[in-house]
């Protein structure tokens, strides 16, 4: 017989498998190939099969089977292969011994599972049997290779189906890389300009907060510290906003927000009374009001100087 070789094309002589020991080991798990040659009696265990049940399926004298065990038995011992003696028999079967009356009285035999019956098949020389095993395991493997391509594309089909943005060739692929680049380099130049907006207004919300009470409010005789308009202080503040009719001066001559703007909850007015002595050394009690403004109110009156021109709008980030 000639040394098994490998075609060009790929397709194995199904003598490859008589001469590479590698080659059977890649096969030795393909037990399911035996049904499709012959239907192998088994041991009533259903696990293990005798040499003489092995020599029935190949087709060959039971020396042809022997011989193939202890040519290879160190392959063998690996796939399962056991030489019981009769009491190890005997504890294997247990009651089911009486199934099989030729190893009643056997001293000695050979407990082959399937997987060892396929490596004798791919060992195993003169028979028919054996030689359409070993064409089949080869033959299978030719199809899956040849179907593969079918396969993979299938499974890129599927890959399409449930990503249908993912790029179908190499200049999709660079276009798809080029847009994502783009699309970074812009929101880069977003983030940029995020930052700067942060940097500018962070000692602006420094300053609020600086000035802010424990309830959120802020005091109105720091708004123009707060806000800082252009070109007023406290003083031409007010007025500005008494000339729009949000403040009014009472009584004693302070400013306070009139009716119209503490409804709309713009400003919180605090009274507490204060008790001093006149110069007569009489003692009286008097009320006195301090007015804060509220973040509502304050986003009102900075809108208001942003009308007038006091104050520039923040840019929006485009």
């Amino acid at each position: 017989m000639t040394t098994a070789a490998v075609s060009s094309t790929g397709e194995r002589n199904s003598e490859a498998l008589l001469e590479n020991r590698s080659l059977r080991d890649r096969y030795a798990d393909k037990v399911e190939a035996l049904k499709r040659v012959g239907t192998l009696t088994m041991l009533p265990d259903d696990l293990h099969v005798t040499v003489e049940m092995v020599a029935r399926f190949f087709k060959v004298e039971k020396i042809n089977i022997t011989q193939t065990i202890l040519r290879h038995k160190d392959e063998l011992i690996q796939d399962g292969i056991k030489l019981l003696t009769n009491t190890q028999i005997k504890e294997t079967l247990g009651t089911r011994l009486h199934d099989v009356s030729k190893l009643k009285k056997a001293p000695k035999a050979y407990f082959i599972p399937r997987r060892a019956v396929l490596r004798i098949g791919m060992l195993l020389r003169n028979s028919e049997v054996a030689v359409a095993l070993r064409s089949y395991l080869l033959n299978v493997e030719e199809i899956a290779r040849k179907e593969a391509p079918h396969v993979v594309t299938g499974a890129v089909e599927k890959l399409y189906e449930l990503f249908p943005n993912l790029p179908r060739n190499f200049s999709e692929s660079l276009r798809q890389l080029a847009d994502s680049y783009e699309e970074n380099e812009t929101l880069k130049v977003e983030i940029k300009a995020v930052k700067k907006e942060i940097k500018t207004l962070a000692p602006k919300a420094e300053k609020f907060d600086e000035f802010q009470n424990s309830d959120g409010y802020y005091y109105i005789g720091d708004l123009a510290k707060v806000l800082n308009p252009k070109g007023m202080g406290r003083n031409l503040l007010f007025a500005f906003l008494r000339d729009l009719r949000v403040l009014v001066k009472d009584f004693d001559n302070r400013s306070i927000p009139t009716q119209r703007y503490m409804k709309s909850g713009y400003f919180k007015v605090v009274f507490r009374e204060y008790s001093f002595y006149t110069k007569y050394g009489t003692r009286e009690t008097r009320k006195n009001a301090t007015t804060y403004v509220t973040p509502k109110g304050m986003d009102f009156i900075r809108d208001l100087l942003i009308q007038h021109g006091y104050l520039t709008a923040k840019k929006e980030v485009c």
